[in-house]
């Protein structure tokens, strides 16, 4: 999966389980099942819910993380790349302006800054 994807999929998760943690959370304010009388099965089905909404939530975090880690390697790579392709680009140029550096393809002048070679 691409980066985007697991940022995009970890945000939508991450709202929608924001969302639905606070409204458990209004719903059901500590000690309000007990006060009902709810039987403990129904208390403990509950909590669970809950449990199952904050792993989900926590599991949103991770996966934007993992995301924004794989985006931050696709672009080391890329910059990696682009560094290898400008020092085999120089090698292969003979000479420099001593003025500005720019390569220099047997010209009297450089193409860059003008000076004179």
């Amino acid at each position: 999966m691409t980066p985007k994807r697991w940022i995009t999929i970890g945000v939508v998760l991450f709202v929608i389980m924001t969302i639905q943690n606070i409204s458990v959370f209004i719903m059901t304010e500590p000690g309000s099942l007990e006060k009902m009388g709810a039987p403990g099965d129904i208390i403990r089905l509950v909590y669970l819910a809950w449990g199952v909404f904050v792993g989900l939530h926590i599991l949103s975090v991770a996966m934007i993380a993992i995301g924004v880690l794989k985006k931050q390697k696709m672009n080391t790579d890329n910059d990696i790349q682009k560094l290898k392709s400008k020092v085999a680009r120089l090698e292969t140029q003979k000479s420099f302006c001593k003025n500005c550096g720019n390569g220099i393809k047997n010209e009297k002048f450089c193409s860059k800054c003008g000076f004179k070679l």
